[in-house]
């Protein structure tokens, strides 16, 4: 398959709209856990976060029933996006 300039143009605007879902994301889990602006104080924010990461917080998930620490998973919920980031930025750039 040849990588045309639109459909380079296409995978770009892909790779940045994703980029600002994942920053609006982390945003509004910041505002909503920490209660600032006037919100009450709420772990339900990070839902729009948890399910950009997915299919890689159901890893996370195990880990928890493991017995890892909490902490771990909380961090883990932030880097799981950029992975679905990471593999779109690979499919974008294609085979060179």
């Amino acid at each position: 398959m040849r990588n045309t300039p639109r459909k380079a143009l296409i995978c770009r605007l892909l790779l940045g709209v994703g980029i600002l879902l994942y920053v609006g994301a982390v945003a509004l889990a910041y505002v909503g856990s920490m209660g600032l602006l006037g919100y009450t104080a709420d772990p339900f924010w990070a839902i729009f976060l948890m399910l950009f990461g997915m299919p890689w917080n159901f890893a996370v998930s195990f880990g928890n029933l493991a017995g890892f620490p909490p902490v771990l998973g909380n961090i883990a919920v932030l880097i799981t996006p950029l992975i679905n980031l990471w593999i779109l930025r690979k499919i974008c750039r294609g085979r060179r």
